[in-house]
């Protein structure tokens, strides 16, 4: 079994032993990819230098909802910038938070919108972080973004949300909160999307799944728990599952398996 984990923050964990001995406990466990996310300018050149130097790494670069609200007058020229790299796999992640505002709604979605663009002239992906906020994130990529370009990271709606989500050709991804006691509604959206629909991720060093919601940070060696736990929904194998994200993962940011 080998698995892609299509988000994690790498660059951001105090991994014991450091990121070197991080990455063998990951391979150790079958997980042997990893895109890493950008979340605002400095962490998106720190995931850029990271991916540069590690084998099997790709990165995303992007302003979080929560950093929009801090952006410099060329931070979308320094983004475009960061593409520049065979690595590349995405933009983002991006999208709107309403449950923190830590930026305010309007300069959210006005951030948004600027980085859909961006991402629509450069032809990538993009990876949405959507909170306390699904109507307003749909409308704006209803508004002119590419159909079956972007994937809802760490996926919270229900069903019907999801169905949605999945009508207008995008993508689903789930977390370690899959496996969490209380997560009935989670659970029903992974047994019902589609096999080319969704992908596999830890959001490392944050959700760390059961049984190890102990386990401080989060690292990519623990997604193996979340493809257990959706096997088991399925009712398949957890190779069918790793099989199943993997094909998803390569196809949908176009990474190159051979780095």
């Amino acid at each position: 079994m080998e698995l892609i984990d299509t988000h994690c923050h790498l660059q951001m964990g105090q991994y014991p032993g450091g990121l070197d001995e991080m990455l063998g406990r990951s391979r150790q466990a079958g997980v042997i990819g990893w895109i890493t996310i950008g979340t605002d300018l400095g962490d998106s050149a720190a995931g850029i230098k990271l991916a540069q130097e590690q084998e099997s790494v790709a990165y995303t670069a992007g302003i979080h909802p929560h950093e929009a609200g801090k952006v410099p007058g060329d931070y979308l020229e320094q983004l475009e910038e960061m593409t520049q790299s065979d690595k590349v796999c995405a933009l983002g992640e991006m999208g709107l938070d309403y449950h923190y505002n830590h930026s305010q709604p309007a300069v959210q979605r006005k951030i948004f919108e600027q980085q859909l663009e961006l991402a629509k002239k450069l032809e990538l992906p993009v990876v949405i972080h959507c909170r306390e906020a699904f109507e307003d994130c749909l409308a704006i990529l209803r508004a002119g973004y590419r159909e079956g370009s972007a994937v809802f990271h760490c996926f919270s709606g229900d069903c019907k949300q999801a169905a949605t989500v999945l009508d207008m050709g995008h993508s689903i991804s789930f977390t370690g909160v899959v496996t969490f006691k209380n997560a009935q509604v989670n659970r029903k959206v992974a047994r019902y999307v589609p096999d080319d629909r969704f992908f596999l991720e830890t959001d490392a060093p944050f959700l760390s799944p059961e049984p190890k919601r102990n386990v401080r940070p989060n690292e990519p060696a623990l997604l193996v728990h979340v493809a257990e736990k959706i096997a088991e929904l399925r009712r398949i194998t957890v190779a069918e599952i790793a099989k199943i994200t993997n094909r998803n993962a390569v196809d949908f940011f176009k990474l190159n398996t051979s780095n």
